[in-house]
Formats: C-alpha cells, structure tokens, sequence
C-alpha cells in the first residue's frame, strides 16, 4: 500500500486558480460534467473575482497561473478584461510571473476578444471535435439546437484575424464517436492548429468493446503521430505528451497546486466536484472569497481523499508501473464514492475502471512516442527537452 501522507508537505500551496466564475452558457453540451442547477445566471463580481486573484498572488511562489472558465467565459467578456488587467498589475508589483488561459466554445468570439488576447498572451482553448456532424452532435445551442454551433464557430475563426494568437484545440470522445477520432485530429491538424489536446468523456459508460476500439485508436495515434516527425511534416503539440515528457514522478494525488473558484464565490478542492449538486458539494468547500483560501484544510481534504482512494477503488495502484504519470483520479473517485451512496455503485465502477484504463494507455503511448522522437530536433525542440 501506497502511503498517501509520505513526503507530502501540509503547506502544500496552490498556484493556479481556476475560475469556474460564471454559470451562463449558450451552449448545451452533452458531456459537459458542471451540474449548473443553481448557478444558470450567476457570475462573480469584479470585485470577488479580484479578491480570488489577491489570494493567489499571497501564496507563496513566483509563479501563478489563471484559468478563465465557465460556463462560457466569453459571455462575461468584460469581467475577463477587468479582472486578468488587474492580475498583471498585481503580479507585476510583486515580481510574480502570471500566465492565463481561457477555454471557450468559440461562438462568440470577435476581433476585439482575439486582439486583446494576443496583446495579453493569453492560451486560447477552444473546445471543437474536428468535423461539423460530430461537433453539432455533441454540442448544441440551448435556444436553437438545429442550429450548427460547428459553422458558427468556424465563421467567426474565418473573420478573425488571429495572428500571434495562442491557440489550443480541445477535443472530447466518446463512445459513440470515437472510431473516426483519429480522422478529426489530422484534420483539425491539417488546419493549422499548433496545440491538439483530446480526453475521453469519463463520464459516459465505456463498454469492453468500446475500450478495445480506444486501444486501437491509440495504438493508431502513436504511429500517426511519430510519422510527422520522421516523415518531416506539419506536427502540432499535446498537452499529454508535453506533461510526461518534461515531468518526473508527477503524482497529482500529492502533489495538485490547483484551487477552483466557482459562481458563488467559493473555493473547491476539485473541480470535478462540480458535477455533484450543491449540496453534496459543500464537504469540498475550502474558502470562500470573503473568508479566503483554507490552505491547511484543502491539504488535509486532499489527504484524506487519496488515502481513501487508495483504500476503496482496489485499483491496485501500488502495482501500476505507470502510476508516477496517472491521471488524478481524486474527482471521478468522489463522483464513485456518491454515485454508491445514490445507490449506482455499478455507475461508478465503471467509472474508475474506465479512468484506469484511459490513463494507462494514454500514458503508455504517450512513453513510446517519447521513446521513439527523444533524438528527433523538431521534437526536442517543440516540447523543449534538453539532450
């Protein structure tokens, strides 16, 4: 067994705030895990959202990172320009390294919204599946579901003028779509996108024959994707890749630097947690905006939960040859541990048996595509690995 309390320092300080800062949202995606029943119109004050980002920049560290997220963030698009210019005016008084990212749906951005991105170096993570049929499938307007959020998306990326812009794509499969996965991801690389990122929908119920599918879509990926370098073509980077092949021993059990702010102006241990309704939530409360960020109990909470993961899932994680680099299975752990409560145990067995899955063969291909390039320059240099 695992000692989950072993080398694990309580001031285990946050740098990174995610901002779950807004419930509104124009889309109505299918696979979205954010239970909205009480936050549909609720955003964060301009002076809450400074507060949260005062409370970051206190910890200890000089190095911070926002994440601006939603519901969609781009609805508040005034908040964000208010709250991210004060950031860089308090990082900047306090010799602190700030970057941010804001993921978006892409159906509303405007020339406006991309020129102060790129003046602000802000990462843009647009959510896109690759082709129109699946994209609309999966991620329909509430007001008009008929209508193509793909050619939307599509017309406003046509009118932009996007240069310098920093730019990731981010992609979900699913069980219904992930056989022409592979497809997706050479087209949406042979549009030019630098950053291509695709995560399986963990919440979906991942039959025996669809994981065999998966496994052969990685198994085709990694091929794929080692053929671009050898073969010298356009490559895009993978936040996946990025992660394995710079880290040593991540762990993100023990070792998250993340807090998570949502629409009420609190602060969470998970963001996951945000797929439970608002009363199941409040055990994972650990500050509010008001009371500031309890960073002793939040290290205490996310002790106490990898223990009891360790203890509940029979994951066999101490025997896993790749556990150093497994996803953090603490969200989708307590989204288990609720769903046995709610009498679906079996939902949630499937769950953490598909996120083992996931994470081993993610991981694995990821190590022989490492393996593979680690003496390629173009490779070397994208993911910035010293020989």
């Amino acid at each position: 067994m695992i000692s989950p309390r072993k080398g694990i320092s309580p001031k285990n300080d946050p740098d990174t705030l995610n901002l779950f800062f807004t419930g509104k949202c124009n889309l109505g995606c299918h696979y979205c895990f954010v239970d909205r029943t009480c936050l549909h119109n609720t955003t964060v004050t301009g002076d809450a959202l400074k507060k949260s980002i005062d409370l970051l920049l206190s910890r200890p560290g000089q190095e911070k990172r926002l994440s601006y997220m939603g519901g969609e963030p781009t609805i508040e698009f005034a908040l964000v320009k208010e709250s991210y210019n004060y950031a860089k005016e308090q990082a900047q008084k306090k010799g602190i390294t700030l970057e941010a990212t804001l993921t978006t749906n892409g159906t509303l951005l405007n020339q406006e919204m991309i020129d102060y991105f790129i003046t602000n170096k802000m990462t843009i993570k647009l959510s896109v599946e690759g082709d129109k049929a699946t994209h609309d499938q999966n991620r329909p307007f509430k007001a008009n579901p008929k209508r193509s959020s793909y050619d939307k998306i599509m017309d406003n990326m046509a009118k932009i003028d996007g240069d310098g812009l920093r730019l990731a794509v981010s992609m979900v499969f699913t069980p219904r779509d992930i056989d022409g996965l592979l497809d997706r991801i050479q087209f949406l690389n042979s549009k030019g996108f630098g950053w291509i990122d695709f995560y399986p929908e963990l919440y979906a119920h991942w039959e025996l024959r669809d994981l065999e599918k998966a496994q052969k879509f990685f198994l085709e990926f990694e091929a794929y994707y080692v053929g671009l370098f050898k073969e010298k073509k356009k490559a895009f980077k993978n936040s996946r890749i990025d992660v394995v092949v710079n880290d040593v021993k991540i762990d993100k059990m023990q070792h998250c630097k993340k807090v998570h702010l949502n629409a009420q102006e609190e602060f969470y241990v998970c963001d996951k947690i945000f797929s439970l309704d608002a009363e199941r939530r409040k055990k994972y409360v650990v500050g509010s905006v008001k009371k500031g960020i309890d960073v002793e109990k939040r290290s205490r909470k996310l002790l106490d939960l990898h223990e009891e993961f360790l203890q509940e899932s029979s994951l066999k994680c101490a025997e896993c040859s790749i556990y150093q680099y497994c996803f953090c299975p603490l969200g989708h752990f307590i989204y288990y541990r609720e769903s046995k409560k709610n009498g679906d145990g079996k939902a949630g067995r499937n769950l953490l048996k598909s996120f083992c899955f996931f994470s081993k063969v993610y991981t694995r291909s990821v190590l022989s595509i490492k393996m593979a390039l680690t003496h390629y320059p173009e490779f070397m240099k994208m993911y910035n690995i010293r020989s």
